[in-house]
């Protein structure tokens, strides 16, 4: 059981990485992009 938990963690702990990379480069292009330009 404790397999089971560790291997479904550790999928989740790289997909909240990715989401919050996600944010901050999205938060990144548009703070040097201006808006209006899309």
């Amino acid at each position: 059981m404790l397999d089971c938990l560790a291997s479904q963690r550790i999928p989740t702990a790289l997909l909240v990485s990715f989401l919050i990379a996600l944010v901050v480069v999205t938060g990144a292009i548009e703070s040097t992009v201006p808006i209006a330009a899309r």
